[in-house]
């Protein structure tokens, strides 16, 4: 994962979130900052501040969402005819609590296509999708809410 970018807006919902080391299984908070993923069908996440969380220091908190999506059929199918996949170098490194769910022996693939399509290169994040398997894996830095 690339280092993480400067802190922007939109964190204060992460800050609402179940508290460090928890896994999320609601859908609003990944449909609103990845609505490139389509209507997925289940998704298992977690959010945390990055660096010391001190409320005492002023300033913008980097956030680091990651997560596992299962996708729905079509958009399995849409991400697969409409971006250029290639093999992943290797498994995606996810938090360990996210670990369980990240099958081994998928086949995991990447697209730089995708990912800019997703960020817009905007902030820093990865994609590792098994579209056989209808899974995407991701991890984002500060990713924003879009309209």
């Amino acid at each position: 994962m690339p280092a993480a970018g400067p802190g922007s807006a939109g964190r204060r919902a992460d800050r609402q979130e179940a508290p460090r080391g928890r896994l999320r299984y609601d859908e609003e908070p990944v449909r609103a900052r990845f609505p490139e993923f389509g209507d997925f069908t289940s998704v298992v996440w977690r959010g945390e501040a990055l660096g010391v969380s001190d409320r005492s220091v002023p300033g913008p908190t980097d956030v680091r969402m990651a997560g596992v999506v299962r996708l729905a059929d079509a958009d399995a199918r849409r991400l697969r005819d409409g971006y250029s996949w290639r093999d992943a170098p290797a498994q995606p490194e996810v938090p360990a609590d996210l670990g369980p769910h990240v099958p081994a022996g998928a086949r995991w693939r990447t697209s730089d296509g995708f990912a800019r399509a997703v960020t817009g290169d905007r902030y820093p994040a990865t994609f590792h999708a098994d579209l056989e398997r209808k899974l995407l894996v991701f991890e984002a830095v500060n990713p924003q809410p879009k309209a």
